[in-house]
């Protein structure tokens, strides 16, 4: 079962983060916003809040404050949910006569991102857009980790237990992210690690796909020599369980 919590967590530190990516790797999305330069502050009443910076066709996360020219209230966590699914609208406490931004390119950018982390068999067949769909969709499960292995009522008992040290989380000769544990949270940044405790090593991008989407299990990618293992096992056992738990989040 789904923690509405949790999900309004995944939904702005995973999903709205991933915007970052998305601008980053994708030249149809920086160029949706390569004349803009405004921030968006997005704030949930008894939940997450963060701000999304957009200038000359980059985008900045900025967990935990909202601020900005415009910024959108939500009433609930199940409020932000929904409008996330498209079901309703944010309550715009400031910069009103700016949310065409949010109708226009914004909302190209969302579905831009949810094209890649939800694609069609055709996009697949393209071998660039393969590429970074299984990347934007890599770090889509690892920031994931941090929200479930912090939030979730289920879960967040296996994230406040893990051991001392950075994980890593890596295709070979690819995209790589670190996690760890601070004094609040499971941390999740976009970065590489020479000082890891462990880590779990895709051999490769169609290795990584298989995985991320369930083509291929674990057991399977171990003994196929598609993903490598190395360091602290407990850490290993605990991120493994956090990802299971992910996967129901992200079905």
């Amino acid at each position: 079962m789904k923690d509405t919590l949790t999900l309004a967590h995944i939904n702005m530190n995973v999903i709205l983060r991933n915007i970052e990516n998305l601008c980053r790797i994708d030249e149809t999305a920086k160029s949706l916003v390569a004349s803009d330069d405004i921030a968006i502050g997005f704030r949930v009443k008894n939940g997450p809040s963060c701000t999304l910076r957009f200038s000359k066709g980059e985008c900045e996360f900025i967990r935990g404050t909202a601020r900005g020219r415009v910024l959108l209230y939500f009433k609930s966590p199940d409020h932000f949910n929904a409008m996330v699914e498209g079901t309703a609208n944010p309550i715009p406490l400031r910069g009103l006569f700016k949310l065409g931004f949010l109708t226009g390119a914004f909302k190209e950018l969302s579905a831009l991102l949810e094209r890649y982390l939800r694609p069609s068999d055709e996009d697949l067949a393209d071998p660039v857009f393969r590429t970074m769909s299984t990347e934007l969709t890599l770090y889509t499960a690892g920031y994931a980790i941090g929200e479930v292995g912090t939030v979730d009522p289920m879960s967040k008992g296996i994230g406040g237990s893990m051991p001392t040290g950075e994980i890593v989380l890596e295709v070979a000769n690819g995209p790589s992210l670190v996690i760890y544990r601070d004094d609040k949270r499971l941390v999740v940044e976009r970065r590489r690690s020479d000082s890891s405790r462990a880590a779990m090593t895709f051999s490769d991008m169609d290795s990584a796909f298989a995985m991320l989407t369930g083509t291929i299990d674990s057991y399977s990618a171990i003994a196929q020599e598609r993903l490598r293992l190395r360091g602290f096992v407990p850490m290993l056992d605990k991120i493994d369980k956090l990802l299971f738990k992910v996967s129901e989040y992200l079905k």
